[in-house]
């Protein structure tokens, strides 16, 4: 889709602290499939431009951290890693700005779910020689 077929708004991008919400967003999108729901609309023109507008929010934050933090790096990590779009567009933000702030992004393998997350705390913790008692229960309710 094309990342430039519909204006959705950045919420909050010009505040001065680093806090986001898409919930904003997510309204605006749904007013535009509400609004133009007898036209032909494109929904991967959809989807590019939500990724668009969520995505130039976080980058423009995460960038304002770390220039008031004077960070030397950043970490994308989780499954948002694996989306190729922030990946570039973080990058390419860095570059034009010309930041000196290594970008570090695990292999894909370990970005599709948390494992390598939740992986990474057991073993601080082991490192740490923290140990948790467990107490396995399979038939809990809800």
């Amino acid at each position: 889709g094309r990342q430039t077929a519909i204006d959705f708004p950045r919420p909050m991008i010009n505040q001065k602290n680093y806090d986001f919400s898409f919930s904003g967003l997510k309204t605006a999108v749904l007013y535009y499939l509400r609004d133009n729901k007898n036209k032909n609309i494109k929904i991967e023109d959809v989807a590019a431009s939500f990724q668009s507008a969520a995505f130039d929010v976080l980058i423009n934050k995460t960038l304002k951290a770390a220039k008031e933090f004077r960070a030397k790096s950043i970490m994308i990590s989780g499954g948002v890693a694996s989306n190729f779009s922030l990946k570039k567009d973080l990058k390419l933000k860095i570059k034009n700005k010309k930041l000196k702030i290594s970008v570090f992004i695990p292999p894909k393998k370990f970005c599709t779910d948390n494992a390598a997350i939740i992986a990474v705390a057991g073993y601080i913790n082991y490192l740490q020689k923290k140990k948790h008692h467990l107490n396995a229960q399979g038939n809990l309710t809800i």
